[in-house]
């Protein structure tokens, strides 16, 4: 993870299943990286192979939202974009961090910054 122009950025190098181990070390990161203030992250998903739902539950929590303005997430295809888009929807409800899936890099980061 890196922290470029107020974003915290972060990918995944190798195929990854998100377990909660996983999830609570990238709230961890993003909260250290951004100083404890208020930031949006932009994850670069297109490795993820998988949330388990311990991990889907920390991360639709208040802990993991907090200090959290909004969130861009990069997947792999406009079909990975729908079926993530219908478990944000499902999920991710209890939060009012806006989230919003892209395939494109520059396209994320520019939602962010407005």
């Amino acid at each position: 993870m890196v922290y470029v122009d107020g974003i915290v950025e972060g990918y995944f190098v190798n195929k990854t299943n998100i377990d909660i181990d996983v999830a609570k070390i990238i709230v961890e990161q993003r909260k250290k990286l951004s100083n404890f203030e208020y930031t949006c992250i932009l994850v670069d998903a297109r490795n993820v192979t998988g949330v388990n739902k311990q991990a889907r539950d920390f991360l639709g929590s208040k802990e993991s939202y907090h200090l959290l303005n909004a969130a861009a997430i990069i997947t792999g295809s406009s079909l990975s974009v729908f079926l993530s888009n219908f478990f944000l929807k499902v999920n991710l409800k209890r939060s009012n961090v806006p989230i919003r899936l892209f395939t494109d890099k520059d396209k994320a980061r520019n939602w962010l910054i407005k």
